[in-house]
């Protein structure tokens, strides 16, 4: 229940909320910043707000969390077992993730973590099915669902590159196509693509180096 929710992602369902209620992707109306850390899900439980009352935002995070877990269960599944050509295997994995204590707690806080949790194990579903426009569309969408989604998509295309040998223009596109229009959007409405907090922790501490940024993205990666 909403008993259950998260601190942190009080943010996003807050900024979730005023989007529902036409008011604008913001926390506060009268102030044009992006503090949450996951635009795509703030943007879908809106959507989802609007259609069936803002005050059932919290509802629709915790209900959504379990929709995308149990995709990625069938996902992971679906992976490992054409990976490793044992399906049970793949039944091994995609049990130890639904029994993952961090993945039910983040989920029934709803956090956004099952979204792009979701989104990791699809792209490597899409890698290994050779589907473009899959690839792309995902590559898109990461880096709305999490800053360092830009890592995630990098690395489809430049994969994608290596093994066919050639440059991955369908996907290119697809992903130019979806994430394009939120950076445009984010820069006018916004005046930039990063979050608030991470921007005040990066005037503190300076940008971190690489290894920091590949580093959360396996944290998040981490709960599969």
């Amino acid at each position: 229940g909403i008993s259950n929710i998260i601190e942190d992602s009080w943010h996003t369902l807050v900024m979730a909320r005023n989007f529902a209620r036409g008011h604008g992707l913001v926390f506060s109306p009268d102030q044009h910043v992006l503090v949450t850390s996951s635009p795509l899900h703030a943007i879908l439980l809106g959507i989802g707000g609007a259609l069936v009352g803002p005050e059932h935002i919290p509802w629709l995070a915790v209900g959504g969390n379990i929709l995308l877990d149990t995709a990625s269960y069938w996902v992971l599944y679906r992976w490992v077992s054409a990976v490793s050509g044992a399906p049970g295997l793949g039944t091994l994995c995609a049990l130890l993730f639904a029994l993952d204590q961090r993945v039910i707690e983040y989920s029934s806080g709803g956090k956004d973590t099952a979204l792009y949790t979701f989104l990791i194990l699809a792209s490597f579903l899409a890698f290994q099915e050779r589907r473009a426009v899959w690839l792309g569309l995902i590559a898109g969408l990461a880096p709305i669902s999490r800053p360092e989604g830009v890592i995630l998509g990098s690395l489809l295309l430049g994969f994608t590159a290596r093994r066919e040998r050639t440059l991955p223009w369908r996907a290119a596109c697809m992903a130019a196509l979806v994430l394009l229009p939120w950076i445009a959007f984010a820069l006018w409405y916004y005046g930039s693509v990063i979050p608030q907090g991470m921007a005040t922790l990066w005037r503190i501490a300076g940008p971190p180096n690489p290894g920091i940024i590949f580093h959360t993205a396996y944290l998040h990666a981490g709960q599969i």
